[in-house]
């Protein structure tokens, strides 16, 4: 009898033992299970461009932090504008000697290479609602800077207006332009020949105009209108935030750019055919 006792116990401790060492097995290897492996998000913007699209040249070259306001906005829509003046390096020149911190985000050049100015958090003073000569109503005038720091700015270097004198054409500083860089259009502020966007502007606006869509989805859930053709006066939904594009004269009476130049009409008024995009009513 003692010896099955004695061995009724040996099998129990054994089993007690062999219990145990199972579940400090099963312990352990909880604890040293390998963490799961975080994967960072891919910082490449997907854009999706037609088959054979070239992505335009993209500079990066910051003004100095002093000739832009270093505060972190949110962004509310994107906002097109033209020069009125040279190339790139030009326009870039004067914003960094300006005192009054006027710049954009980005400008493009008449060859489509594209120059970052600033960072896209930040901001500089480019829509200016509150010019004396701006008759939008008191209420939104009052906004102010506001519009500066919600929208992303982008200047397509670009002359403007230009006048025709003695069948030569004019530019506004008395330059002469030729005649296949001018289009004429609708008399629009007083004119009806202006310098053309060139194609590799229209390219490369289109470009970065779907990299911003796609990086900032509040701006473009907003979503696109299927017809901007009437698009360049005033626009009571533009001031109000309502607009994921829109034009320079969107907020300004007393602007010019964007004038209504066919082939940029053209390129917008097909971005949510050919890029599937959300649609605003026109």
């Amino acid at each position: 009898m003692w010896k099955m006792l004695l061995n009724m116990l040996i099998d129990f401790l054994l089993s007690f033992i062999k219990d145990k060492g199972i579940k400090e097995k099963d312990k352990i290897e909880v604890v040293t299970k390998p963490a799961p492996v975080l994967v960072p998000v891919n910082p490449n913007i997907v854009i999706p461009v037609e088959k054979g699209t070239v992505k335009p040249l993209l500079i990066e070259k910051f003004l100095p932090k002093n000739q832009y306001v270093n505060e972190t906005t949110e962004k509310e829509g994107i906002l097109y504008h033209h020069t009125v003046g040279g190339d790139t390096s030009s326009t870039y020149a004067y914003w960094a000697g300006n005192k009054e911190k006027v710049c954009t985000h980005y400008l493009i050049d008449r060859n489509g290479d594209i120059v970052q100015c600033i960072p896209l958090e930040h901001w500089g003073y480019h829509v200016y609602v509150a010019s004396p000569g701006n008759r939008i109503p008191k209420d939104y005038k009052k906004l102010g800077s506001t519009y500066d720091k919600k929208l992303i700015g982008i200047e397509i270097c670009n002359l403007g207006p230009v006048k025709l004198k003695d069948g030569i054409f004019y530019d506004l500083y008395n330059r002469a332009v030729p005649s296949d860089k001018v289009v004429k259009t609708d008399k629009y502020k007083g004119y009806e020949y202006w310098e053309k966007y060139t194609d590799k502007q229209i390219e490369s606006l289109e470009w970065l105009t779907l990299y911003l869509l796609e990086r900032f989805p509040k701006i473009k859930n907003k979503g696109v209108r299927t017809d901007y053709s009437n698009f360049v006066e005033v626009q009571q939904s533009a001031l109000e935030f309502k607009e994921a594009i829109s034009f320079h004269t969107s907020y300004r009476t007393d602007k010019s750019d964007i004038y209504g130049n066919p082939d940029l009409i053209k390129m917008l008024n097909n971005l949510h055919i050919k890029y599937d995009l959300p649609v605003t009513l026109p």
